[in-house]
C-alpha cells in the first residue's frame, strides 16, 4: 500500500512492497478532497506534493527515521504544528503543499 488517508490523517508508504525500494506515483486521491504525488527511494519519502481541491485541515504521519521534513505550501516556507510524528496542515482550495526531505 502506497498511502493512506482517514480519520483525518495521511500516512505514506504504510506497507510499501519490500520490492519497491524506489518509484514513484501521481494522482492518488486522498480523504478530503487531496490529491497526491510522491516519490520515494530506500523507502522513505523524498518528495511529495499534496494539492487541495478544497479548504482542508488533516494531520500527516512522518516517520522520525526518515529524516527532518520540509514543508511549503504555495512556495512559502511553513512549520506546521507536530505532535509526536504527525504534523497538522491547513489548507485552503487550490493550494499545493510540498514535503521534501
Amino acid at each position: 500500500m502506497l498511502l493512506q488517508s482517514y480519520d483525518g490523517f495521511i500516512e505514506f508508504l504504510p506497507s510499501l512492497p519490500s520490492q519497491w525500494i524506489k518509484g514513484a506515483v501521481s494522482g492518488i486521491c486522498a480523504e478530503g478532497g487531496l490529491v497526491v504525488n510522491m516519490s520515494w527511494n530506500n523507502s522513505k519519502i523524498v518528495n511529495a506534493k499534496i494539492k487541495s481541491m478544497v479548504k482542508h485541515s488533516f494531520s500527516i504521519l512522518l516517520p522520525e527515521a526518515w529524516g527532518t521534513p520540509h514543508f511549503e505550501i504555495n512556495n512559502q516556507i511553513i512549520t506546521p504544528v507536530k505532535d509526536g510524528q504527525l504534523y497538522r496542515i491547513d489548507m485552503i482550495q487550490q493550494s499545493v503543499l510540498t514535503i521534501k526531505y
